[in-house]
């Protein structure tokens, strides 16, 4: 089921796919290149998709991990480009795709607040406007003189999302920075993320939390296996996608159950009889404490007669 907005569409995907090369040991790559006879396996990160996104609408994307989320998000910011098929983004993009980016560790929080600023296109001039609303929105005042890599994940996701909400995009992607954030922020997040929305800007939220999913966004995409399955409202398409989350939960339990009682059978026919009392010819102690009776018992309390 592929949705297309009402509303003025602002980025629009087209018939994308996108193809990976997988080489089995990176001599290959130059073996291919020299002989021209291919030593690669060709891997389909998208197949075929199709979706549009319009102005002002929160939409959330699901899937499981190598889904083809990730490869959609890279493509929908320019980082890649598609096999076949196109992309139209038709507005400013400010975009977090993993918790900072754009920053460098070494760097103090203060130093990272104008990297990052640079990196999304704003001036010296634009970053010191912002600067003081950056900080008090982070809530980081007494640590921005730290170095970002002594900052825990939730000061990095806060920083990471006080940068990239500043600038006021008109397309703003998030892929799962806020699930390192605190119950606190992350409503402040949110509520930001309405604000910037009710300007008429677009998110674009990338979560394996579905409840964030369905609390966020107003539309929800389903991706698995390199396809779009589901795009609708984000009860329906978040209760699916755990239906099948659930599925693969229950068939990987029985696969587990069936390794395990072939170990058991095959550990049963190397059993080992457990030896009589009698058959001890070695005692120690000074017997003047003794153990008389010392049995193994199975889940219904009887006695066992092998041991593995």
């Amino acid at each position: 089921m592929t949705k297309t907005s009402t509303r003025l569409p602002v980025i629009t995907v087209d018939g994308v796919s996108k193809r990976y090369r997988l080489y089995s040991r990176p001599i290959d790559r130059i073996i291919e290149f020299v002989t021209g006879r291919a030593r690669h396996q060709p891997y389909w990160g998208l197949r075929d998709v199709s979706f549009s996104i319009g102005s002002g609408e929160i939409v959330g994307i699901v899937g499981r991990n190598g889904a083809g989320k990730s490869t959609l998000l890279r493509l929908l910011t320019g980082i890649s480009t598609p096999t076949s098929g196109e992309i139209t983004i038709r507005a400013r993009m400010s975009a977090i795709l993993e918790l900072g980016s754009g920053f460098h560790p070494e760097l103090s929080g203060r130093e990272n607040v104008y990297l990052g600023g640079a990196v999304l296109g704003m001036s010296t001039a634009d970053v010191e406007a912002r600067y003081d609303g950056i900080v008090d929105f982070a809530e980081l005042g007494p640590y921005m003189d730290m170095p970002f890599k002594t900052y825990s994940l939730g000061m990095q996701a806060r920083l990471s999302f006080s940068v990239a909400s500043c600038i006021d995009p008109e397309i703003m992607i998030i892929d799962e920075a806020l699930g390192a954030g605190d119950g606190a922020f992350i409503a402040k997040c949110f509520e930001r993320i309405r604000q910037i929305c009710a300007g008429g800007a677009t998110v674009v939220f990338v979560s394996h939390n579905t409840y964030l999913v369905q609390r966020l966004c107003q539309r929800a995409l389903w991706i698995d296996q390199g396809r779009l399955v589901a795009d609708g409202d984000p009860a329906t398409v978040c209760r699916d996608y755990e239906s099948l989350l659930r599925s693969i939960s229950q068939d990987e339990a029985m696969a587990r159950n069936r390794a395990a009682m072939s170990r058991f059978e095959d550990a049963d026919s190397k059993a080992v009889d457990l030896a009589p009392l009698s058959r001890i010819s070695h005692r120690w102690g000074t017997g003047e404490v003794r153990i008389t009776a010392f049995n193994l018992l199975d889940a219904e309390q009887k006695p066992l007669t092998t041991i593995f």
